[in-house]
């Protein structure tokens, strides 16, 4: 593979990584990705796609860590006959 497209690999995989972990938004993400060269329509969505599929994991992992620590109380149901 040549030194320009490994390094182009790596600038997405970079760009996808911020935009997963929610330092950039979409317009930014769209941005970034036509300085890269990344203009049609079919290849931003694929790679939009990627990065949403990484920011869904990373807000997953976040709620996870958040829930970790925290005491759940179960509440029983009231009685339908009961008052």
């Amino acid at each position: 593979m040549g030194k320009y497209k490994a390094q182009i690999i790596e600038d997405i995989e970079n760009l996808q990584m911020e935009y997963g972990e929610c330092k950039i938004d979409t317009n930014e993400f769209v941005k970034r990705l036509n300085d890269l060269g990344i203009y049609t329509a079919e290849e931003v969505d694929f790679h939009l796609s990627e990065a949403e599929d990484s920011r869904f994991e990373y807000k997953m992992d976040k709620a996870a860590e958040q829930t970790k620590n925290e005491t759940v109380v179960a509440m029983p149901f009231p009685e339908k006959d009961a008052g």
